[in-house]
């Protein structure tokens, strides 16, 4: 069912820019869940995986990993049963002003299925610092560099991870999750 609310959600936001843009949007498979004797998740996720697959990679913005790995410390984000924490250091570049970091989406590495949304964001220092009091931190205009810990909660067999935003991949190569970085004191209250 969440993948078929996933595919509800980018529709609403890859149909419209994609005929704006001039582009066709990805066939979908011939059956339907009624002739081909298939459940309406199975065909979600036969679209989503068909998809996902033909993800280009977005021009314009320079996105670099520095670091993934099995995140530890405070986040927003309570993983349910066979998830785990993910953070991602990432920092961007040459961006507009219209990047919204709530759009970023986390994807399997070797087969970009999108496994994790709406990231835990903090802004990093330029030496990959968390600065956990960010509110009273500048954080950069249009083009960066903005450097931040995203954190996601993914299913427990992620091993590698790229990122992509609106219907483009932001890395092509694959990072793999390792076990160290930076992580989050609880705030006080």
């Amino acid at each position: 069912m969440k993948q078929l609310e996933a595919i509800r959600v980018w529709s609403w936001v890859l149909v419209p820019v994609l005929m704006t843009s001039g582009c066709e949007a990805p066939p979908l498979p011939a059956q339907t869940a009624n002739d081909a004797g298939t459940s309406p998740s199975e065909v979600a996720e036969a679209v989503e995986s068909e998809f996902a697959a033909e993800l280009p990679v977005m021009e314009g913005i320079t996105t670099t990993i520095h670091r993934a790995y099995a995140y530890q410390g405070y986040s927003y984000h309570d993983p349910e049963a066979g998830a785990k924490l993910v953070g991602v250091d990432v920092e961007f570049r040459d961006y507009g002003d219209g990047l919204d970091l709530d759009d970023v989406e986390l994807l399997e590495g070797s087969s970009n299925e999108g496994i994790g949304g709406y990231p835990h964001i903090e802004l990093m220092s330029q030496d990959g610092q968390v600065l956990q009091d960010a509110e009273d931190t500048d954080w950069p205009g249009a083009g960066g560099p903005l450097r931040v810990l995203l954190v996601f909660s993914v299913p427990e067999a992620t091993n590698s991870v790229k990122l992509a935003y609106v219907g483009g991949l932001l890395t092509a190569k694959p990072t793999l999750i390792g076990n160290d970085g930076p992580s989050l004191k609880a705030p006080v209250e």
